[in-house]
């Protein structure tokens, strides 16, 4: 199949909270991808301020790049010089194009999906809006649930999981099999997480994902608490990642993946199958993409490596363009299908997100 145009559209979405390094409003882009069939594909490119290692324009001299030359799109060619948001969202568009032509897509992209993806609901950070977050949460059915923490005061991470863990025990049933995850994106010193682990429940704890500022102390915190630990943006390349999957360590409990800031879809599902392999729960992670993102990571939680841990996908739920009770009952759910990704031509969905006063297209190339 031979790729002969690249559209490209700038978007910006205004969000209920601001993102994790600050900015009201979510940007990025999406690539319509067309083959000489007559066939299309649509991707998401976003890299996440203060997490992706490109900015937004160096993501748009890229795009236009490939825009004003389709060939470099070519299989063997496109992953030369691209940065990962940009691998991310060409790997979905065109697995996605693949998927509209009839032809095979890659191994992360199933087309047929059995079960639900389960979800991890992303819980407020705000405290006094964490009980009310977590309520609508197991209304939707949710039995996984994170909690940001770090940042402030130690005392107010623990007063966040005490309001928490109180509210799913008062809920709990013989049937239930709540879990609790903790993301402090690596702002806790050595004693601040000894100190927060040893007010925690273990049995509702799922795993604490990136706890310390100082990476090298990991296997030292396992070792003062036996904390199931997992990393996220510990992950600085593929190669050492790998490295340390065949090989991994004790106290190494999940891998978080987030495909569109590090590694591209295909690669994750690579790594995600070799850590399976040494006992190592892989998790699908989104970082705030929009509904053409979160199509293709539920398509990949789906997948083999993924499946029995819930996805966390709780990010679109901050928009505000999908933030109206139908949004949320279709999106942030535990129950997860891409049978509810966007449907139609691109000009349709494009055209129909742009009527919202909380999102805006442009087409740039």
């Amino acid at each position: 199949m031979q790729i002969i145009g690249c559209d490209v559209f700038k978007y910006e979405a205004d969000l209920a909270e601001p993102l994790p390094g600050g900015g009201a409003a979510r940007s990025g882009f999406f690539i319509v991808l067309r083959s000489e069939s007559d066939h299309e594909g649509l991707g998401e490119i976003a890299p996440l301020p203060g997490f992706s290692t490109e900015s937004m324009a160096e993501v748009e001299v890229e795009l236009r790049r490939l825009a004003g030359d389709p060939k470099l799109l070519a299989p063997d060619r496109f992953r030369a010089g691209m940065s990962n948001s940009v691998i991310a969202g060409v790997e979905l568009a065109t697995a996605s194009l693949h998927d509209t032509s009839g032809m095979p897509p890659p191994l992360w992209y199933p087309l047929v999906q059995t079960a639900p993806v389960a979800g991890c609901a992303l819980l407020s950070r705000n405290s006094g809006a964490v009980a009310a977050d977590l309520e609508h949460a197991l209304t939707c059915g949710f039995n996984t649930f994170k909690v940001k923490m770090g940042g402030r005061d130690v005392e107010e991470d623990i007063d966040a999981f005490r309001t928490v863990s109180e509210i799913l025990n008062r809920r709990a049933t013989s049937e239930s099999n709540f879990r609790i995850r903790l993301d402090a994106n690596r702002m806790w010193d050595f004693e601040d997480a000894v100190r927060v682990v040893a007010e925690l429940d273990p049995e509702l704890i799922d795993f604490i994902e990136e706890p310390l500022f100082d990476s090298s102390l990991l296997s030292d915190l396992y070792q003062a608490t036996g904390a199931p630990l997992g990393l996220d943006e510990s992950l600085s390349s593929y190669s050492d990642a790998m490295s340390l999957v065949s090989s991994p360590p004790p106290w190494l409990s999940h891998l978080v993946l987030k495909p569109s800031i590090r590694f591209g879809y295909a690669r994750s599902f690579s790594l995600a199958s070799e850590a399976v392999a040494k006992g190592i729960r892989c998790v699908v992670s989104s970082a705030y993409e929009s509904p053409i993102g979160m199509a293709g990571l539920v398509r990949l939680a789906s997948t083999t490596p993924f499946r029995d841990q819930a996805a966390g996908l709780g990010t679109l739920s901050r928009f505000r363009a999908f933030e109206s009770s139908a949004s949320r009952s279709s999106w942030n759910s535990n129950n997860w299908m891409w049978t509810k990704d966007v449907r139609g031509t691109s000009e349709a969905i494009l055209a129909s997100w742009a009527e919202s006063p909380f999102f805006r297209v442009t087409r740039i190339a």
